[in-house]
């Protein structure tokens, strides 16, 4: 007697679904995963000390007067005294500072390669040797140049301002009536920024030091890029795999 193939009327593409899912979920919960300071960026302080101090008040002078969020302390005792590792997560108005100097510098770039632009073909147009195809497209890229150039400028400038403002929490009002260049606006933005870290690790320390005795110290910037490599990639991963296994179930 020969038996049914039970297989024989299952429709195995529908199993797609299951996959698709459970990559769906993934894509939603990866950016929710909760992540130490390596990844979501901040600063460590490492410190040694011989002095007693309370930590949950420690961590919450950390938050009061950083305007972060979160502050964790551990504490490791010997006999020669305690190491104290304190992790403060990245504060918020030097992280948008941090981002709005990276668009700077990318429109920074661009205005400076549409000027270049506009310099070049306006040079090769002046060329008498040109062919008729030659100067039409030297004339088409320039005027897409100088189409281009006064929003770049007015992005730049934007940005500018933006970094200037999240910065100006730390060092007070920033002057910025003698950047009449990109240059000299571009300098102004990276001793802006400088001065504002700096001003913001002196505040940690000063909140530590008012809390315990601080011997030998070390402080650490962390930067988040990490974070966003890792989330990116972990997220092209899970698209990827349900690309491969739509194309294998179809």
């Amino acid at each position: 007697m020969e038996l049914s193939n039970i297989y024989k009327y299952k429709n195995y593409k529908l199993l797609i679904i299951i996959p698709i899912v459970l990559i769906a979920l993934s894509l939603y919960f990866i950016p929710k995963i909760p992540t130490g300071l390596d990844l979501r960026g901040g600063t460590l302080i490492t410190v040694q000390t011989n002095s007693s101090f309370n930590e949950s008040a420690l961590r919450d002078a950390l938050t009061k007067n950083l305007g972060v969020h979160e502050a964790s302390i551990d504490t490791l005792k010997s006999p020669l005294g305690s190491k104290v590792e304190i992790e403060i997560e990245q504060n918020e108005r030097i992280a948008k500072g941090e981002k709005d100097m990276k668009n700077f510098y990318s429109r920074n770039e661009e205005v400076n390669g549409l000027e270049y632009d506009i310099s070049r073909f306006n040079s090769e147009l002046e060329l008498a040797n040109l062919t008729q195809i030659e100067r039409e497209e030297a004339q088409r890229r320039l005027a897409e140049a100088q189409a281009r150039l006064p929003k770049a400028k007015e992005e730049m400038n934007s940005f500018a301002d933006s970094v200037i403002g999240d910065y100006e929490f730390f060092v007070g009002k920033v002057d910025r009536s003698n950047a009449t260049d990109t240059k000299s606006l571009e300098s102004l933005l990276a001793n802006t920024s400088a001065s504002a870290k700096e001003k913001y690790k002196d505040k940690i320390i000063d909140v530590i030091s008012s809390s315990m005795q601080m011997g030998e110290f070390s402080l650490k910037d962390v930067s988040p890029a990490l974070s966003e490599f890792f989330v990116s990639n972990i997220q092209s991963v899970v698209a990827w795999s349900f690309l491969l296994t739509a194309i294998v179930v179809v």
